[in-house]
């Protein structure tokens, strides 16, 4: 199973496209896709040790307030929901560049 960061970083290099891989190019998919991995990741007893590493590197940050990630990317992108998606899909791609 690849790591959701390695999937993520997919997802920010075909943007365009992204609705092809996630289903609507929206915040709100993005996180469904994020969520719908975990649980298959649980389920099969896979360990994604740099997504946790990636969520851990957004707390830190101050963007995992207590409404979640997703709240946040809604509040610097003024509740545009593709907005939100890039801002979300550039943290990733900050995260790798940083060594993560």
């Amino acid at each position: 199973m690849k790591s959701l960061i390695d999937i993520l970083l997919n997802v920010s290099k075909e943007r365009v496209r992204a609705q092809f891989l996630i289903g609507t190019r929206s915040v709100e998919s993005l996180e469904s896709y994020i969520l719908g991995y975990s649980a298959a990741a649980m389920e099969t007893g896979v360990r994604d040790f740099r997504s946790q590493a990636f969520f851990d590197w957004l707390r830190k940050r101050g963007d995992m307030p207590r409404l979640g990630w997703i709240a946040q990317m809604l509040k610097e992108a003024n509740g545009d929901s593709k907005l939100a998606m890039d801002i979300f899909l550039d943290r990733v791609e900050k995260f790798v560049d940083e060594g993560g």
